[in-house]
């Protein structure tokens, strides 16, 4: 496999989910060294899961080879339809790894809050209503005003619609399904969002696609959202909440370091 001739990849049983979901265990192999982890592919997105392996053995395995592995699913049965492959890595990576033309597309951080967030009682919620009250058209419009490649980790403008759209659909988003997206609004107008999904396999929920538009961050009503968003949360039983974060968005990594503490883990995006 390209700069890392001995690396070789074998998977040992596969499997699909209700969900829709393929997985598959694999063992990758090279230089004297086994890494053993589990794959899986839902939607647009496979997903390969080292964390553990590279934390136990403590070792940074280069871009090279990181590169070379995903070069390998791609050729696999588990890949097709895919149109990314995400790395779940220790944060033993942490200032190894880099957005870069040889290697991943984003980088993005993964923070666990379990506590409930508490609010000041004078500061004033914002209304908080489901997407489908807006029409499609007014929310890929929002989306789109709300969010720009940077603080999702996409390449393109142009992903940043796609990816609207996906979650207008109720599609898979990077191999997370049933998001339920709600928009905040101010003085009747929409001004921001937030995403929920339910993890079916454990407690807690994943939150993502969060924001508002420019002109009200840094603003009182960038407390009332934090607060509106903080108790829909609760109300939701939704914590402990994980959040994924590009390393490029570093005000809202500063603000979940803040709330969360330091990162569990983080994740390689490549695309295919």
């Amino acid at each position: 496999m390209g700069k890392s001739p001995g690396l070789k990849l074998t998977f040992f049983r596969g499997w699909d989910e209700p969900s829709g979901a393929k997985l598959a265990d694999f063992e990758l192999t090279g230089n004297g060294r086994t890494w053993r982890g589990l794959a899986w592919r839902l939607g647009e997105t496979l997903e390969v899961d080292l964390s553990a392996a590279l934390a136990i053995q403590e070792e940074i395995l280069p871009m090279h080879t990181i590169a070379d592995a995903v070069e390998g699913f791609r050729a696999t049965a588990i890949c097709a339809g895919a149109r990314q492959i995400r790395v779940r890595l220790p944060t033993t990576y942490l200032g190894s790894l880099i957005p870069a033309p040889e290697g991943p597309g984003a980088v993005r951080l993964v923070h666990v809050c379990a506590q409930r967030p508490t609010f000041d009682e004078s500061i004033e919620l914002l209304e908080s209503r489901r997407i489908e009250e807006l029409g499609s058209g007014r929310f890929l419009d929002l989306f789109n005003a709300v969010f720009v490649p940077d603080d999702l980790g996409l390449p393109r403008p142009v992903d940043v619609d796609r990816v609207a759209r996906l979650i207008w659909e109720g599609s898979a988003v990077e191999g997370v399904s049933g998001y339920e997206t709600r928009a905040l609004f101010y003085t009747k107008k929409p001004i921001g969002m937030f995403c929920i999904a339910r993890d079916s396999r454990k407690r807690g929920a994943r939150f993502g696609f969060a924001g508002l538009l420019p002109s009200y961050r840094r603003t009182r009503i960038m407390a009332s959202a934090a607060k509106t968003v903080g108790l829909e949360l609760a109300r939701l039983d939704a914590f402990p909440i994980t959040m994924e974060i590009d390393t490029r968005n570093r005000r809202s990594l500063r603000m979940a370091e803040r709330r969360c503490g330091p990162p569990k883990g983080m994740v390689a995006v490549f695309d295919i």
